[in-house]
């Protein structure tokens, strides 16, 4: 990827399990892999409190509701 400079997306999976942390993950990315890289979401809450993310882009907050989180 890096030869025909295309570009990347990540996904950061697993927000609600005991432990998460997506900016740990961010960091490991730059420093291993050398890339830039920068969230365009931002979850509210951790582990068992995560209530939803807030998305950088549109500056919105989007709420889990309902039992699947509808």
């Amino acid at each position: 990827m890096k030869r025909y400079s295309v570009p990347r997306v990540i996904f950061i999976n697993k927000l609600d399990r005991m432990g998460a942390d997506p900016w740990n993950c961010i960091n490991n990315i730059r420093d291993r892999l050398g890339l830039n890289c920068a969230a365009l979401q931002v979850n509210i809450g951790i582990e068992n409190g995560l209530q939803g993310v807030c998305d950088l882009v549109k500056m919105k907050a989007i709420y889990f509701e309902g039992e699947k989180g509808d």
